[in-house]
């Protein structure tokens, strides 16, 4: 079929790899015209495009949604004749009632894209929510030019203390603080993993030059707390009333 470009109805002519050999000025006109004849079908519909469009079907026709210059997305009746191992390639587009459904599947698409949105937006708020929570979980509160307390809340997971740490070490840069006050009264459960931050945690507050003083402990809390004690040769002390009267007066 010579001349093609002179035909008054979209088509193709491609080969076996689905790359455009020739083509009618009307598929210019209508269709994205992009890498081979693939890239002008919605890749949903490619699968079942590649099961019905291939030259050991001499001659078939199959719907698939193809991406034209005006919507992204229009129903296609598309017939295909192979003859030499080429295929000819004719596209109507569907009947209204196709086009409906196509329309509709859009709009589905568009939904479910503005949802993700709306999702990975929610996601980042949870994110930031916890991560308040996580920062106001030991919070540092001074009582005294060279004592501060830090109160520890909820379960002592790694991801919380890697939060407070940041906030403790950051409050206690250049300050006059000699004694840290750490009070677990309020603290549930300790996770292994959260022992390990803690001692991280401990071991850079003595560096920084500040005496660590443990309160509060619980019995469920002891063993472990107990290995940081002997570890880092921190004061403990019953409860944190008894720590406050004892390092300020």
């Amino acid at each position: 079929m010579e001349q093609a470009e002179y035909l008054p109805l979209p088509y193709f002519k491609i080969d076996k790899n689905y790359d455009i050999l020739s083509m009618s000025d009307k598929s210019k006109q209508i269709f994205l015209i992009g890498d081979g004849f693939l890239s002008l079908i919605d890749e949903e519909s490619q699968e079942k495009a590649k099961s019905n469009v291939l030259p050991s079907i001499t001659e078939n026709s199959v719907e698939l949604n193809l991406k034209t210059k005006e919507k992204p997305l229009v129903a296609y009746q598309v017939n295909v004749h192979w003859y030499n191992g080429e295929g000819h390639v004719i596209c109507h587009e569907a009947p209204e009632q196709m086009g409906m459904i196509s329309g509709q599947l859009q709009k589905l698409r568009d939904r479910l894209e503005d949802t993700d949105f709306e999702l990975l937006e929610k996601k980042e708020e949870l994110e930031n929510a916890v991560e308040r929570v996580n920062r106001l979980s030991g919070p540092v509160i001074p009582l005294h030019e060279s004592v501060a307390i830090v109160p520890f809340f909820g379960d002592l997971l790694p991801e919380k203390l890697e939060t407070i740490k940041t906030g403790i070490l950051r409050h206690l840069h250049d300050s006059t603080i000699d004694y840290l006050l750490v009070d677990f009264t309020a603290v549930g459960n300790i996770s292994r993993e959260g022992i390990t931050k803690l001692e991280e945690l401990f071991h850079t507050i003595r560096l920084m030059g500040q005496d660590i003083v443990l309160c509060g402990i619980k019995p469920q809390h002891a063993q472990a707390i107990n290995n940081l004690d002997r570890l880092l040769d921190a004061k403990k002390v019953t409860s944190l009333s008894e720590a406050i009267y004892r390092y300020i007066g």
